[in-house]
């Protein structure tokens, strides 16, 4: 069981289930998410990979922790459950270094192995058929940057990207997650936040917006992320016992709608 791999399907499950309204697709990924939290990660170290639930000796890689911290974020924001989040924070701020010629690293080093026989590399930008690490953590980091309104998570993801926006331009196919991280870190940071009991207009509208963060929550859920130090999600709350629509870019947000005609109208101007 890859610890980056499951990160992935996590994703794309809450992902899914969010735009499909297919809110088994979100248990399933909160289930692998429950069971790779359970295994992988043996006294506070992540690892690589589990078989049968025995743990491998093998430390995670940057893809593991940027793979799982992106898809602990997206299941954070498809289920409202900020614990998801808290993780995914962890996880990005461990492989945080402050160092702008290397923003990203694995905590542990890298593989002993794959030292020992020369093959370890300082960083891996390259892609094919999935993600590399250092973009997944980008995504991560600039998705925590919209929920916390942290610089150091955006400058982290610029000092990463800055690297390989003409390696990516010149190659698409094969850099497929960094171009969706230079489009994120270009965009600006743009949110939509459904707040009360669910609204099954609201929520249909909210579906066909393409912003970078698109969560549906209760009042107690806002509370909770708001608490943990996500500040996008401070004071926001129902009203009289209907869900309001908080349409945000950069942390500024518009006056909160009740009607789906006017959310409909706010994303047009937004867009």
């Amino acid at each position: 069981m890859l610890t980056g791999w499951n990160g992935l399907a996590i994703g794309a499950l809450a992902t899914a289930g969010r735009l499909l309204g297919r809110p088994g697709f979100v248990e399933l990924a909160a289930g692998a998410a429950d069971a790779v939290l359970g295994s992988a990660v043996q006294d506070g170290r992540l690892l690589r990979a589990t078989l049968d639930g025995r743990p491998s000796t093998a430390s995670a890689t940057l893809e593991d922790y940027g793979m799982l911290a992106r898809g602990l974020l997206e299941l954070a924001l498809a289920s409202g459950e900020v614990r998801y989040a808290t993780v995914a924070r962890e996880l990005t701020d461990a492989c945080l270094t402050g160092d702008r010629q290397r923003p990203f690293a694995p905590p542990g080093g890298a593989d002993a192995t794959l030292s020992r026989r020369g093959l370890a590399l300082p960083a891996d930008p390259g892609e094919g058929a999935y993600p590399s690490g250092t973009s997944e953590l980008a995504v991560a980091a600039l998705l925590l940057h919209e929920l916390t309104g942290e610089d150091r998570y955006r400058a982290a993801a610029e000092d990463a990207l800055a690297p390989l926006a003409s390696v990516a331009a010149s190659r698409p196919v094969s850099m497929g997650a960094a171009l969706e991280a230079l489009l994120r870190l270009e965009g600006g940071g743009s949110a939509l936040l459904l707040v009360g009991e669910a609204d099954v207009e609201l929520d249909r509208e909210a579906r066909g917006s393409a912003l970078d963060v698109v969560a549906s929550v209760t009042d107690a859920q806002a509370t909770a992320f708001a608490d943990a130090g996500f500040g996008l999600f401070a004071e926001r709350a129902s009203r009289n016992g209907r869900a309001l629509a908080y349409l945000c870019e950069g942390f500024v947000c518009r006056l909160p709608v009740d009607r789906a005609d006017k959310l409909h109208d706010a994303l047009a101007q937004a867009s």
